[in-house]
């Protein structure tokens, strides 16, 4: 097989260096290889770009591999490791457990180099890449690296999330951080992923707000690598503007959220889409008020983990989130219900927890409807006859937790 690094240029050619992994979740449940290399490589398929994806694998991964290759036709150099990383996601928000331990992965060195190289960060590889054009996505929220090279690139963009750029920048201010990480690295773009908020770009001083699409069912996992990939093929290889770029790569984004299909088709890509854009409303409430009042039993360990999940993934979008469990705690009805009143008159939208139907949450359902207040309804495995009077009077129940979650989101933000 060739290696990573011999042969002559090919027109329209994009190198991915990036990570192939197991990525395993329990609700919804799914069991598959991909990793950021490997869904990156097979999202493109469809813009006719020559792909070529520079991993690591071990044996027993290899055939997933070759046979992802084969189906989505790109080509893949990969050095062989003793044992795939696997990532295991309680649901699409939650932190994953990594196996092996990250210090107990035997790293290994890889080389990249094309006229266009996507490169992602890697648990288990050092990385080094020689190209024209690098799109550069560290792919570490906790630890995010800075792109090196001995050669420096004619154009290099960054694609981050908030977190890494706020690492990288050393400011919990996004837009200092953003500049920071510019004259940092001393990229032509920067690119910030904020999930249901859509992205941000920075071209020539400028900062430009791309929107997000509103989408019935979200699946996270793997959607930065979607868009890093469109924006990689638009950018890199097309040469159209960034702006122009990340709009093709949230219309894929959005559209893989939803059917967790691959290829993006370039309809999809390149058409304006008809899914609705994403209303994102800055708007500036009073101290005391809150954007999610929660509501969930959590009378045992069960009930009160989602409690502590549904908060964690509320907070996570960047949400004031009121929970009667950690903002008032255990009392008597007469010392914990007027507090539980007020704080839902205060908040904009409810998030409720439904299955088992607690009363308590189904009262709180209900003096939110008729405050006018938009509520969320997660309910995975309860019925539908039980739940009438909720869905009846304008709650939207969602059986999914992290689709419910985003839900929440946008109608905070609209």
């Amino acid at each position: 097989m060739q290696g990573p690094c011999e042969g002559g240029s090919v027109t329209r050619s994009l190198t991915i260096v990036g990570g192939f992994y197991r990525e395993i979740c329990r609700f919804p449940p799914s069991d598959e290889y991909w990793g950021s290399g490997g869904r990156a490589a097979a999202a493109i398929k469809e813009l006719a770009i020559s792909t070529k994806l520079v991993t690591a694998a071990e044996s027993l991964a290899q055939p997933f591999l070759a046979a992802i290759s084969q189906t989505v036709g790109f080509s893949f150099q990969s050095t062989p490791i003793p044992t795939t990383v696997v990532f295991r996601y309680d649901h699409g928000l939650s932190t994953p457990i990594i196996s092996p331990p990250i210090h107990e992965l035997e790293r290994v060195h890889l080389k990249g180099c094309g006229d266009c190289v996507l490169q992602f960060g890697m648990l288990e590889a050092d990385v080094d890449v020689t190209a024209k054009i690098i799109i550069y996505d560290p792919q570490n929220p906790l630890s995010p690296k800075h792109f090196h090279s001995t050669v420096r690139p004619d154009r290099l963009a960054y694609v981050l999330n908030a977190t890494e750029a706020k690492r990288l920048g050393n400011n919990n201010d996004l837009m200092k951080a953003i500049a920071k990480v510019v004259k940092d690295s001393e990229a032509d773009v920067i690119v910030i992923k904020r999930g249901p908020r859509g992205a941000l770009i920075w071209q020539n001083e400028q900062i430009t707000t791309i929107p997000a699409y509103q989408v019935e069912n979200v699946w996270p996992i793997g959607s930065g690598d979607v868009f890093a990939a469109v924006f990689a093929a638009k950018w890199g290889i097309d040469g159209i503007n960034a702006v122009d770029a990340a709009r093709s790569a949230s219309r894929a984004t959005s559209d893989y959220v939803q059917t967790r299909s691959l290829p993006i088709s370039r309809e999809v890509i390149d058409e304006e889409s008809a899914l609705p854009i994403a209303q994102i409303s800055d708007k500036h409430f009073e101290a005391d008020t809150f954007d999610v009042y929660l509501a969930g039993p959590f009378f045992n360990m069960a009930q009160l983990w989602l409690i502590d999940e549904a908060r964690a993934a509320l907070a996570g979008m960047g949400l004031r989130v009121f929970s009667p469990y950690h903002d008032i705690g255990i009392g008597t009805a007469l010392e914990v219900a007027p507090k539980d009143i007020s704080a839902l008159k205060k908040s904009r939208v409810v998030f409720a927890i439904l299955d088992g139907v607690d009363p308590g949450t189904v009262f709180e359902v209900g003096f939110a409807r008729a405050e006018q207040k938009p509520v969320i309804a997660f309910a995975q495995c309860t019925p539908e006859e039980p739940l009438k009077m909720v869905a009846g009077t304008g709650c939207e129940v969602v059986a999914d937790f992290v689709s419910a979650i985003y839900k929440t989101a946008w109608a905070v933000w609209q």
